[in-house]
């Protein structure tokens, strides 16, 4: 499917118990030319999934009776089939975020909801979902795949481009588990975007998440910050996957970082992101000024050289 036939035939379904709310969404899909439906209840989901072809879903996360994201962990919704954009009143944490990218939402909207957030969403769910259907024509006949990225300093990026980079080695002897790599890939961008590019330090969540929110959010419009980038490249052939993250920040002292997390039981409230990266690669190391994170995965038909 060419890139205007799928444009032709984006639309997408709102999940709100709001009828206000999905009145004024769907007036902004029309705006847009995008067909938007529209359910106050999930009573009625696989039904409705069912009837059309949606290629995005604005969830609610405070539904009456449900959680938004209880509907995608309960598989109600496959986040493998949908753009997911979540909508809520409430400050998230990067806990709370990390888990919801995880989980496979791929965007935030912060209520109350603007035109520009929804064509935001709109564009998004367009460049995502069309360089889906690239990677995975590619990795029909792949045999040496080396991709980069220029990411803008911008959190709600990070679960599409996670997404891009993971779905070129579904299928190959990298992993029984992609999901294993996709989590980590997405601490290592989050931390390139909160503690890199930001230079924001884990201790300010001591201060409480809200507090930690907070400092995300002014520092995300600061001129001194918000115009760095992450800078991503992606290597796999048939022996090994490389994942290669730089921020524009100061970096940090990495060695020491990991010597402490390894020996320092308080430290490890802070080191969960990396754990979690060390145990999926095989090799994770950093450069010198620790602004540039290095991760090698070999697959499991062949070593190394």
């Amino acid at each position: 499917m060419g890139k205007k036939n799928y444009l032709e035939q984006l639309s997408a379904l709102i999940i709100d118990d709001d009828i206000d709310i999905c009145n004024i969404l769907k007036e902004f899909g029309e705006i847009l030319g995008i067909p938007c439906s529209y359910i106050t209840s999930p009573e009625n989901l696989s039904e409705t999934l069912s009837s059309k072809n949606f290629n995005i879903i604005f969830l609610d996360q405070n539904l009456p009776k449900y959680k938004g994201i209880d509907l995608i962990k309960k598989r109600y919704i496959n986040p493998e089939n949908y753009y997911i954009v979540l909508m809520t009143g409430d400050i998230l944490s990067e806990e709370i975020i990390n888990d919801l990218l995880r989980l496979g939402i791929n965007e935030f909207i912060q209520k109350p909801i603007k035109l520009s957030d929804f064509k935001k969403a709109i564009f998004n769910a367009k460049t995502y979902t069309i360089e889906k259907g690239n990677f995975i024509e590619a990795a029909k006949r792949l045999e040496k795949s080396s991709i980069e990225f220029i990411l803008d300093n911008n959190l709600s990026l990070i679960a599409p481009i996670a997404k891009m980079i993971i779905r070129n080695i579904e299928g190959l002897n990298f992993t029984s588990n992609t999901k294993i790599l996709h989590t980590a890939i997405i601490e290592a961008l989050t931390n390139a975007f909160i503690h890199g590019n930001l230079e924001i330090h884990s201790s300010i969540k001591e201060k409480g998440f809200e507090e930690f929110s907070k400092e995300i959010e002014k520092k995300s419009i600061d001129p001194k910050y918000k115009d760095r980038k992450i800078f991503i490249s992606s290597y796999l052939d048939k022996k090994i996957f490389k994942v290669k993250i730089k921020d524009q920040g100061n970096g940090f002292n990495w060695k020491e970082y990991i010597k402490k997390l390894e020996t320092d039981i308080n430290f490890n409230v802070y080191g969960r992101g990396i754990k979690i990266i060390k145990n999926a690669f095989d090799e994770v190391y950093w450069n010198d000024v620790g602004n540039e994170i290095i991760m090698i995965k070999q697959s499991s038909a062949s070593p190394i050289e």
